[in-house]
C-alpha cells in the first residue's frame, strides 16, 4: 500500500531550508552574549518551525484532498 502522501521533491527541499534556518537561529542563540538578542533569535526560530509545520500541513491537506 502507498502512503497517502509524497515527502520528496520541492516539498522536502523546502521543509530542510526552513529547518536549517530554524536551527541556525537557535546556534546563533545558544552563542548570543545578549539576553535580550537570544530571546529575539530562538523567537525567529520557533516561528521559522511554526511556519515550516503550517505549510506542510496545509500542501498535505491539498493533496490529500485532490486524491479524493
Amino acid at each position: 500500500m502507498k502512503p497517502a502522501v509524497s515527502t520528496g521533491g520541492f516539498l522536502r527541499e523546502w521543509l530542510q531550508m526552513s529547518l536549517s534556518s530554524a536551527k541556525n537561529y537557535a546556534l546563533r542563540a545558544a552563542r548570543s552574549q545578549d539576553e535580550k538578542e537570544a530571546i529575539e533569535l530562538l523567537s525567529k526560530a520557533v516561528l521559522e518551525l511554526a511556519a515550516a509545520i503550517e505549510d506542510t500541513d496545509s500542501k498535505v491537506k491539498r493533496i490529500n484532498k485532490a486524491k479524493g
